[in-house]
């Protein structure tokens, strides 16, 4: 499968990036943990890169599989948990 890289700004509140995501045969993953729904904006990143998109809430992937993972948080999942692992981390709070 071919997949695309995809440039990500921040928005008009947001802060931080450019993120570039250059998904790749093993980093294929879109992780989306945003809660009780899939996020439109993991969605639309999974469309526009083909790569898989996954409820973190649900199934569990490696974090070396993870091209992005999309958080919905103000805090921990932001700041520290997925940039301490070196996952770029796009949060839509």
């Amino acid at each position: 499968m071919a997949y695309k890289n995809i440039k990500i700004t921040k928005g008009s509140a947001g802060f931080g990036g450019p993120l570039i995501i250059e998904p790749n045969e093993h980093k294929n993953k879109v992780l989306c943990v945003t809660g009780q729904q899939i996020s439109p904006v993991a969605q639309k990143i999974a469309e526009m890169t083909g790569c898989e998109l996954v409820d973190g809430f649900k199934t569990t992937v490696p974090d070396d599989e993870v091209a992005v993972a999309v958080v919905n948080c103000g805090g921990t999942a932001r700041c520290g948990v997925y940039p301490k692992k070196r996952i770029m981390t796009v949060n839509v709070e």
